[in-house]
């Protein structure tokens, strides 16, 4: 076959004309989380390339059509970001020459994005102790007041799930425990209950110790008040409980009191319970009665515990929660507080 030409050029042989075709799909590999919001897809480019040189890759999520490019001719591995924490995703990923893009590759394994990391506040608070009531013998005096539990408050970052354990009954320890993290605050002691030495009067109860702070931490409660005695005469309990701090030791109870005399009679009041003073004011609706020792010695209850977390509202919210958190958002912060053993996840 022979092309003629205006103006007398003529080209001989066959005449082929190719298509302009973009690449073949690529073979998907492995997809593999790398972090809370990153994941890699390896691919092996296709075998038809097209009708020009491919020149990138994309990867595509499932959800949210979140995409990754690579900018390479051969196989290789693209790295997705952008992810949700906690999600699972899959992928497909395509091919792109000067002609166009490819259809997708088939789709590749499931994975889960890892945990959010968050740098969070945190505060523990065991249960004050309870105080220690009335003589057994006759009601001639009345026992210590309870200690004040101990509180670790402090910063870290966490990610997964964190276990919260609340200490609700008089003494009882407070937690909060992740991954190679654990942080604990134990409660107050009880209060004495008064003593009756002789007929002549009783000796009161000491008060409850203080509580001590867990995880090495080398503060420890304050003693309990001495009880007073002395005939006839009314003696009120020693010092009144110490006042805690937050990562410190609670304040240790009062002590009791009696009257000494050789007739049954009521004794004196109790000493007051140890009391707190932990309420960082950058909180929110925190409070600061938790973990106070009962505050007469009648065998009043102590304070509960409590444990809250706090961080930037930046940061997302937990994925879930059990033991039913109050939630706080306001001032620029997430407050988490919990009044009965739970946990949470972010």
């Amino acid at each position: 076959m022979a092309l003629t030409i205006g103006g007398g050029i003529t080209i001989g042989g066959a005449i082929t004309l190719q298509p302009e075709l973009p690449p073949g799909a690529p073979t998907i590999g492995v997809a593999t989380a790398t972090g809370s919001s990153t994941a890699t897809v390896t691919f092996t480019a296709p075998s038809n390339g097209g009708s020009s040189t491919i020149t990138s890759y994309t990867a595509t999520s499932n959800p949210g059509n979140i995409t990754g490019t690579l900018s390479q001719a051969g196989s290789g591995t693209i790295t997705v970001s952008g992810l949700t924490a906690s999600t699972s995703y899959t992928f497909t990923v395509t091919a792109t020459n000067s002609n166009g893009t490819s259809v997708a590759s088939s789709t590749s394994n499931s994975i889960t994005t890892q945990s959010a990391t968050i740098p969070i506040t945190y505060l523990v608070v065991g249960a004050g102790g309870g105080g220690g009531g009335v003589s057994i013998y006759t009601p001639r005096g009345q026992g210590g007041g309870g200690g004040s539990g101990g509180a670790v408050y402090g910063t870290s970052s966490l990610s997964g799930s964190l276990t919260v354990t609340v200490g609700t009954s008089n003494g009882a320890s407070s937690s909060l425990l992740g991954t190679g993290f654990t942080r604990t605050a134990y409660g107050g002691g009880g209060g004495a209950p008064a003593q009756d030495n002789s007929n002549d009067g009783g000796y009161t109860g000491y008060g409850g110790g203080g509580g001590a702070v867990g995880d090495g931490n080398t503060a420890v409660g304050g003693a309990g008040g001495a009880g007073s005695y002395n005939d006839p005469t009314y003696y009120f309990g020693g010092r009144p409980g110490g006042v805690g701090t937050y990562s410190g030791g609670g304040g240790g109870g009062g002590g009791g009191s009696t009257k000494g005399t050789g007739v049954i009679a009521n004794g004196g009041a109790g000493g007051a319970g140890g009391q707190r003073d932990w309420n960082p004011s950058s909180w929110n609706n925190i409070g600061s009665s938790w973990g106070s020792g009962g505050a007469t010695a009648t065998s009043d209850a102590g304070t509960q515990g409590i444990v809250a977390i706090q961080y930037a509202d930046s940061y997302p919210a937990a994925t879930s929660t059990t033991g039913s958190p109050t939630i706080t958002v306001s001032g620029g912060y997430r407050v988490y507080k919990w009044t009965s053993s739970g946990s949470v996840t972010f």
